[in-house]
C-alpha cells in the first residue's frame, strides 16, 4: 500500500527534507534489535502504520496511507502541538488553545483535557468550527472503538447506525482516518429505510474518500448498485400521469 503512493513521489522527496524519515520493518526474527518497535510506538498495531514522533522519541499521532496534502496537514499539525506545548510548558497561557485544539487533532489532547486548556477563552468562528469537528470525530472514535470490542454482536449494529445519525443530524460528519465507516454505515441505514437523499450523499462521500483506492473497489461498486437499485424502484413507484378526462 506503500509503494506506488504518496511515498514515492517527487513530493514526497522534496517534503522529506523537512522530516526525519525512517523505515521500520518488523521482522519477527529472534533476536532481531528494535524488531518491536513497532509494538512500542503503535497505539495500535495495524500495516502500514505511519508514526509522527517528536524528537525525543515520544509518539504523537499515529495514521495509516494519506496522501500528500494528508502528511503536510498532519505535520504542520504536530509542529503547531509541539511549539505551543513548549510556550505553555514555559508559562504562556495564551497559547493554550493552539495547544489544545493541535493536540485533540493529534489525539494528544482528549476532549476533558480540551475543554479545560479552553475554558474561559473566547474562541474565532474557524476555532468554534475546529472544535465542533473535534467533538464529531471523538464521538465517532468512541463507537469505533466500541466496534472492537463487540465484534461480531448483532445488535451493535443498530447502536452503530443510531449514534451515526446523531452525529449526521448535528451536521459535522467525521473526517477521521475511519471516516468512510461512518458513510458505510449511513448508506446501510439509508437503505433499509429508503431515505433517498442520504443514501445519495453516502455514495459521493464514500467515493471522495476511496476513489482510487484499489481495495475498496467492491465497497463502491456495492454502494452504486444499491442506490441505481433504489433509484429503479422509485421510478417503478412513481404514479402514472392520470389520462385526459373527456367532456
Amino acid at each position: 500500500m506503500l509503494e506506488g503512493g504518496a511515498f514515492s513521489s517527487k513530493e514526497f522527496n522534496e517534503f522529506s527534507k523537512t522530516v526525519v524519515p525512517m523505515l521500520h520493518i518488523t521482522t519477527q526474527i529472534d533476536g532481531r534489535k528494535n524488531d518491536d518497535l513497532l509494538g512500542d510506538k503503535a497505539e495500535r498495531m495495524a500495516f502500514p502504520s505511519v508514526i509522527l514522533m517528536d524528537e525525543t522519541g515520544d509518539p504523537l499521532t499515529q495514521v495509516h496511507v494519506l496522501d500528500m496534502s494528508g502528511y503536510k496537514k498532519l505535520v504542520t499539525t504536530a509542529q503547531t502541538y509541539l511549539a505551543a506545548k513548549k510556550k505553555v510548558d514555559g508559562g504562556d497561557a495564551t497559547a493554550k488553545v493552539e495547544m489544545g485544539l493541535a493536540g485533540a487533532s493529534l489525539g494528544k489532547v482528549d476532549m476533558d483535557e480540551l475543554d479545560e486548556l479552553l475554558e474561559g477563552a473566547t474562541l474565532t468562528d474557524a476555532q468554534t468550527a475546529i472544535v465542533k469537528q473535534l467533538r464529531a470525530n471523538a464521538v465517532f472514535n468512541d463507537l469505533m472503538a466500541s466496534a472492537r470490542v463487540r465484534r461480531g454482536d448483532p445488535e451493535f449494529r443498530k447502536v452503530a447506525i443510531a449514534e451515526c445519525k446523531k452525529i449526521y443530524a448535528g451536521g459535522v460528519h467525521p473526517d477521521t482516518g475511519d471516516a468512510y465507516q461512518y458513510w458505510l454505515i449511513l448508506a446501510s441505514a439509508a437503505k433499509e429505510s429508503k431515505d433517498m437523499s442520504l443514501m445519495e450523499l453516502a455514495t459521493k462521500s464514500l467515493h471522495k474518500i476511496l476513489d482510487g483506492n484499489r481495495r475498496a473497489t467492491r465497497i463502491l461498486k456495492q454502494v452504486d448498485d444499491d442506490l441505481a437499485a433504489m433509484k429503479k424502484a422509485a421510478t417503478k413507484e412513481e404514479p402514472a400521469d392520470a389520462p385526459a378526462g373527456g367532456g
